[in-house]
């Protein structure tokens, strides 16, 4: 299919001032006057803390700030971006899918095609064409698309031709295709709009008294898997005129529509969508905005925060679960609500933001601005294989909209789980970075023994090729799931710390510790933690490190184990602290804490980083499926104030999500000068879609 022309005129008219368009695997966001979010996804919204424990009032960690007055509605969602219409290079097609519906549509000059947007359990692969062929009267000469000319803007678009304008509107309800015919056909009889039926696996079955179409076909072979439905016609008068749809044969059928009386223009609009409106639910539960978040620290002047957002199940337009990353850039103290860059991939599972990181100081290429490199994971990209793509900013400290940097996996090893900021390894004055591949198999056979690898950074750029590397020796070990840095021993240079919390099947996980060798890592670990109880605990799923506890000059290091039972519950989770020292990492926990109910799984998320600026670094730990406050699955993030005197942490502050399924603590990280200048703590909630749920919370210490 040739590339539609543009009718710039048009376009102009339709596309909200301060907008430009981008494909949408780049899209470079300007205003929140353009980007409409409205409330069924994902939002960032700097909530304060719902309950707490162990403190009457302050000192705490409170919210960043609130939502200004009136644009609440505005930063209801990102969702909204998962409906809008976009030119889709790869199908020559604008494209669009529509989560509420689970279907996709692929709009042409003459019509659109449809299908699943992700199949159903036992579906089969259904699609449909609807194609205008003509419009007019019996016995006279019909109308026919000519000189088509496209324009859209966010969740809508218009194809023109001579006499007639196709408008698609694409939102919850489903797909609106509106046809405007601009003057009276001539003849006599009723106005007819012919169209041609294309159909594989489905039937069509008309009921001409409700003006409805529906496709039958599923996994049944006779299920309503879409409805071409709710007809309206109306004159330039706005008034109602009957209407009826009619099969004519099993690949044809026609809109049939009184206008003895109409006053032209005349709008047609039938809407598709799912047998049952926007009940349908995808396989996917939403987009998982807040799945993995990361703070990003430039320093153009002063130091100052980005928040960086994962959303792996999001669907860009032409693929379910490619995935996309968002960027929000601190702008005088407070977030926005609109995304200032991101990124979305071009793979049906690709899942693109399934992990993001801050990718240390961009000094490439002589630049020397200040402005940090961004990591982003995409384990699904290529079946499987897996990817991490790094982000090179410019000196203005704008992001590309293509990635600077990429290594692929092979054989299924899910490359880009992990990704981490690994400072400078070498001591060359360039930052690197580490890539974890837990689910790689091993020359030797060993299936999923995972890897992690060193890319070390350059004058021009990380490596392709991994310096050093960890691999595995258990099957289902999954090596690689997590990865921090830390200077764990006091020599001043970095050491990595890697979870395999499937290690040793019953064992229930290891962690391994690698001190710096110079250059390099060492080739062994220089020492090994479990959590020492039997059972799956998924000890090491998460990892944190970089920052001291005691206030000595080594790093300490938190460990999640959110499968563990403790406290005589089962799989609430668990979270160790472990002391760093002059030879490495003690592998005796100095303190751990566990989770308040059965299932919480407490420790899926962990981070350490000083809150109060008092010398001795805080633990943050997620809950993700925690219940609490009457809601089911709402998740919980723990914040403990690291006590002066024993230094070990005192729990603090409970905050609660604010809704069923919301999975707050899913991710937590920590943050320098996001919001108020201070330190925060972030939490995402990917679970939830929309209302009054908050996707991504962003506190900060009030002394």
């Amino acid at each position: 299919m040739k590339t539609p022309l543009v009718d710039k005129t048009e376009a102009d008219a339709i596309v909200t001032p301060g907008r430009r368009l981008f494909s949408p695997r780049a899209r470079q966001y300007a205003s929140v006057t353009w980007w409409f979010l409205a409330g069924i996804m994902g939002y960032i919204l700097l909530a304060s803390p719902v309950s707490t424990r162990g403190q009457s009032g302050p000192p705490g960690i409170i919210s960043g700030g609130t939502v200004p007055d009136g644009l609440a509605a505005i930063y209801a969602s990102i969702a909204s971006s998962e409906y809008e219409i976009n030119w889709q290079p790869e199908f020559g097609a604008y494209m669009t899918p529509n989560r509420a519906n689970n279907l996709r549509f692929l709009f042409l000059n003459d019509g659109f095609s449809v299908t699943r947007r992700e199949p159903k359990h036992g579906d089969l692969a259904w699609s449909a064409t609807f194609r205008l062929d003509r419009y007019g009267r019996a016995g006279v000469a019909p109308g026919r698309i000519r000189g088509i000319s496209w324009s859209s803007s966010n969740n809508t678009a218009q194809a023109r031709s001579e006499g007639l304008v196709i408008e698609y509107s694409n939102d919850l309800a489903g797909m609106r295709q509106s046809f405007l015919i601009t003057q009276r056909p001539p003849g006599k009889g009723p106005l007819s709009l012919d169209f041609v039926l294309g159909h594989e696996l489905v039937d069509m079955l008309v009921d001409s008294s409700a003006g409805s179409l529906y496709l039958v076909g599923g996994s049944s072979g006779t299920d309503v898997v879409m409805s071409y439905s709710d007809l309206n016609v109306f004159d330039s008068n706005q008034k109602r005129l009957t209407a009826e749809m009619i099969k004519v044969d099993n690949d044809h059928f026609a809109i049939v529509v009184d206008d003895r009386d109409a006053v032209y223009p005349v709008l047609v609009d039938p809407l598709a969508g799912y047998q049952n409106g926007g009940s349908e639910n995808s396989p996917a539960p939403g987009s998982q905005f807040g799945f993995s978040v990361a703070c990003v620290i430039n320093y153009d002047g002063a130091p100052d925060g980005e928040l960086l957002v994962g959303a792996p199940y999001f669907d860009p337009g032409g693929h379910a679960q490619a995935g996309e990353v968002f960027l929000y850039d601190t702008l005088r103290g407070l977030l926005p609500a609109s995304p200032t860059w991101s990124w979305a991939g071009n793979q049906t599972g690709e899942h693109v933001g399934w992990s993001v990181s801050d990718g240390g100081l961009d000094n490439f290429n002589g630049a020397h601005y200040g402005f940090h490199n961004i990591l982003v994971g995409a384990p699904g990209y290529n079946s499987q294989n897996g990817a991490a793509f790094a982000f090179y900013p410019n000196y203005g400290g704008v992001l590309p909209s293509s990635p600077s940097w990429t290594v692929t996996g092979s054989s299924g090893s899910s490359v880009g789980s992990a990704v981490a900021w690994a400072h400078d390894v070498n001591g060359d004055g360039y930052d690197d970075i580490l890539v974890g591949a837990p689910k790689y198999t091993t020359y030797q056979g060993t299936t999923g023994a995972g890897q992690v690898m060193l890319y070390l950074g350059t004058s021009t750029g990380f490596k392709t090729s991994p310096a050093w590397g960890a691999t595995g020796t258990y099957a289902n070990g999954n090596l690689g799931t997590s990865i921090v840095e830390g200077d764990v021993n006091g020599d001043g240079r970095p050491d990595v710390v890697i979870g395999s919390p499937g290690a040793n099947g019953e064992a229930g996980g290891y962690v391994y510790v690698y001190l710096n060798g110079g250059t390099v890592y060492h080739s062994t670990p220089d020492a090994m933690l479990s959590s020492g109880l039997q059972g799956p605990q998924q000890f090491g799923a998460a990892v944190a490190s970089g920052a001291s506890q005691s206030g000595a000059p080594y790093d300490d290091l938190v460990v999640g184990a959110p499968y563990s039972n403790a406290g005589g519950m089962t799989a609430n989770g668990k979270a160790y602290l472990y002391r760093g020292g002059t030879s490495g990492i003690n592998t005796t926990p100095v303190w751990s804490d566990y989770g308040a109910q059965n299932g919480a799984h407490f420790g899926t998320s962990v981070a350490l980083g000083d809150m109060n600026a008092d010398g001795y670094a805080d633990v943050f730990v997620g809950a993700p499926d925690n219940s609490s406050i009457g809601a089911s699955d709402n998740g919980r993030a723990v914040f403990y104030l690291t006590s002066s005197s024993t230094h070990l942490p005192v729990l603090n502050t409970l905050n609660d999500g604010l809704c069923s399924n919301l999975r707050l603590g899913a991710s937590v990280a920590y943050g320098s000068a996001l919001v108020n200048g201070n330190a925060n703590m972030i939490a995402g909630g990917p679970g939830a879609d929309g209302g009054s749920c908050v996707n991504v919370q962003v506190w900060y210490y009030h002394p």
